[in-house]
């Protein structure tokens, strides 16, 4: 299998880490700096984004350490897989658009900000861990629907 679980796990455990973080974070802003009048609304999609984010990661570690590569997996097993797939991926590139849009708006108020570089490092994250664990993801799909049931 052309997989390397070990870039797959860590992968998975920074992602996790840094989404923890952000919804850490964002929950302190919501609390702390937002009026009670205002309306969140707009910040729900970026909520179900980071929760099917942590679901998948989830999800990948523990198909990883308890199905293979000593188990066969289940049709069923890896249809929710495939739904967790490609669920994380348009979460993630939701997630990075917003993060672009926010990148852009930042700079255009203030080129020297350090919340852009911030929002650059988070941009650069999620586009360079979010392809190993979608890649590898494919690859364990591919990998256990070729093994028999």
């Amino acid at each position: 299998m052309p997989l390397n679980k070990f870039f797959f796990v860590v992968a998975n455990c920074l992602m996790l880490a840094v989404i923890l973080l952000l919804s850490v974070t964002m929950l302190r802003f919501t609390i702390e700096d937002v009026s009670s009048d205002e309306n969140l609304s707009p910040l729900i999609p970026i909520i179900l984004s980071f929760i099917v984010i942590i679901i998948n990661c989830i999800l990948n570690l523990l198909f990883i350490s308890r199905r293979l590569p000593q188990q066969t997996t289940w049709k069923k097993l890896r249809r929710w897989y495939l739904v967790s797939g490609i669920a994380f991926f348009i979460a993630l590139v939701f997630l990075i658009f917003s993060f672009i849009v926010a990148y852009n708006e930042e700079i255009r108020n203030d080129s020297n900000s350090n919340f852009a570089v911030a929002l650059l490092v988070i941009i650069l994250i999620f586009s360079i861990v979010g392809a190993i664990i979608a890649i590898n993801q494919l690859k364990i799909i591919n990998y256990s629907g070729n093994k028999k049931d």
